[in-house]
């Protein structure tokens, strides 16, 4: 048995608020197949794309010699040791590489959308909940073509925008429709981390 969580990446020994856990049980028909390496390393792998600096625990028995060795196969670094429904478990943490390049989503999002939670996607644009959200609600929708920013768009981008505009008013009406409220921002210069046109949809409590 192998479970896994994710970790607030602010403090590594505290589960997120947005906790997500994944529970493993492998049989021993499944032994020797290679199944438990490719389910246990989606994990990481999803986080590692989707979610970058995210941590993720993964707790087996120690007596486990197997999974132990998977855990340590993926990259999981032990942090502790303690027991648990009557046995010692093993504890260890994998962290996401940071994302450092300056246009997440011609880099990552537009190119395998599959590891995201897409809301929309047509020819020209993509919109996505938020890999790491700051509201309760908050979808982003970005042109597939790379627009920098608001202020660069010139009459080349016509279609592609007006195409925008309709998924936003889109996804800002049934949002609204749902939460009884939404917002619509765009960020501009030193307020843009991802250097991508990129529009944020957003309801509810700040995170």
């Amino acid at each position: 048995m192998i479970g896994m969580v994710t970790l607030d990446p602010r403090d590594p020994n505290r589960r997120g608020a947005a906790s997500t856990e994944l529970g493993y049980m492998f049989l021993p028909t499944s032994w020797g197949h290679g199944y438990a390496a490719e389910a246990c390393a989606a994990a990481p792998n999803w986080f590692a794309t989707a979610r970058p600096g995210e941590s993720v625990a993964l707790t087996t028995q120690t007596a486990n010699t197997r999974s132990l060795r998977l855990a340590e196969k993926l990259g999981f670094t032990e942090v502790s040791r303690f027991h648990e429904y009557g046995a010692e478990q093993w504890l260890g943490v994998w962290s996401a590489p940071h994302y450092s390049g300056d246009d997440f989503y011609c880099d990552i999002a537009i190119p395998d959308p599959s590891r995201l939670d897409v809301v929309h996607e047509d020819e020209l644009v993509l919109a996505f909940h938020h890999t790491r959200p700051f509201w309760e609600t908050h979808i982003v929708i970005v042109p597939k073509r790379h627009i920098a920013s608001l202020t660069t768009v010139d009459s080349s981008d016509e279609q592609v925008m007006r195409r925008l505009f309709e998924v936003v008013q889109s996804i800002a009406g049934e949002t609204e429709r749902t939460t009884g409220a939404a917002a619509v921002l765009t960020n501009l210069g030193e307020y843009q981390d991802s250097k991508h046109l990129h529009i944020h949809v957003h309801s509810g409590a700040r995170r």
